[in-house]
């Protein structure tokens, strides 16, 4: 693909993919890519918070480009990152702090855990940004982890 695509009512392919996955396939092939659960996840945490969430910026000219989907031979992340199974998703909420958002999925985590969300990193690692995952945890309740 090349000119901006929505993949949801607020988001856009380009915005879960990096440059070189989005402009060499087709819309078939990177919906098998993510998690079904992951872009409902993410329209509900934009219309519950009503403000703007920025994942991938690449495509605007920032350099955030491994924040949703990650290849297999990614430069970022480890072997086995929730995100190269699609099940991940780094990002921030327009004039929200991480900690912020952090608490508001805590908060409602029942709600955030009947969408699939098993995970969220502390933001003692994720000091500026949210990282949500659908990892198995076999808990009953979001797992914060420590990267």
């Amino acid at each position: 693909m090349t000119s901006p695509t929505r993949i949801s009512d607020h988001f856009y392919y380009h915005e879960f993919f990096s440059s070189g996955i989005w402009n060499n396939y087709d819309k078939a092939l990177l919906m098998k890519l993510l998690d079904p659960r992951l872009i409902p996840l993410m329209e509900n945490i934009r219309t519950t918070l009503n403000r703007p969430i920025f994942v991938n910026n690449w495509k605007w000219g920032g350099n955030s480009m491994y924040r949703g989907f990650r290849p297999q031979n990614s430069p970022v992340g480890s072997l086995y990152s929730q995100h190269k199974f699609g099940r991940a998703i780094d990002f921030k909420v327009g004039s929200m702090t991480a900690n912020e958002v952090r608490e508001h999925i805590l908060d409602n985590e029942q709600k955030y855990m009947t969408a699939g969300v098993t995970r969220l990193e502390s933001g003692l690692d994720a000091t500026t940004w949210v990282h949500v995952d659908f990892a198995w945890t076999g808990k009953d309740h979001i797992h914060v982890f420590r990267a």
